[in-house]
């Protein structure tokens, strides 16, 4: 039997030397991407930040965990890899990592037309709970983000 691709990827913790990996998915997946000193950051202060790799890097989550409330800030998959489980896989291992910090809600915006993403989130139990007007920039100007909240249950 052969294996399932999301069988053959390993959710590590972020190192600086993946930064040029995780810059290039960020850049092919958004019009505005993050830059690689945001990226960087994120893990100089101490963010929650994971890949997922295979043979190479095929996506990340970025988070902030706290004991009271945390917030997924990206999450980003290669254009290649999605539709495979990874975006769970990650959905899954910040809500364990809030557990284990004593979390009691998580916090994440999603763009309006990222349907692919909402259904991933509600399917989680992550509930609307109001709409940033032109939160994202785009090709075409601004976009509207829907805010998620999920309130862990222990």
């Amino acid at each position: 039997m052969a294996a399932r691709l999301i069988d053959t990827i390993v959710i590590r913790r972020m190192k600086s030397t993946d930064l040029a990996d995780v810059f290039a998915i960020e850049s092919t997946s958004y019009d505005f991407p993050w830059s690689e000193k945001i990226l960087k950051d994120c893990i100089l202060q101490n963010y929650d930040c994971y890949v997922a790799e295979g043979l190479k890097i095929v996506g990340y989550v970025i988070a902030n965990i706290t004991s009271q409330e945390s917030h997924v800030l990206n999450l980003t998959i290669h254009s290649d890899y999605r539709g495979f489980g990874l975006g769970s896989s990650f959905i899954d291992l910040v809500v364990n990592e809030c557990k284990l910090k004593k979390s009691h809600s998580i916090f994440l915006e999603s763009r309006v037309s990222n349907t692919i993403a909402r259904k991933l989130y509600q399917k989680y139990g992550f509930r609307s709970i109001g709409i940033r007007k032109n939160y994202y920039r785009n090709s075409t100007g601004r976009e509207d983000a829907v805010v998620y909240r999920k309130n862990i249950e222990y």
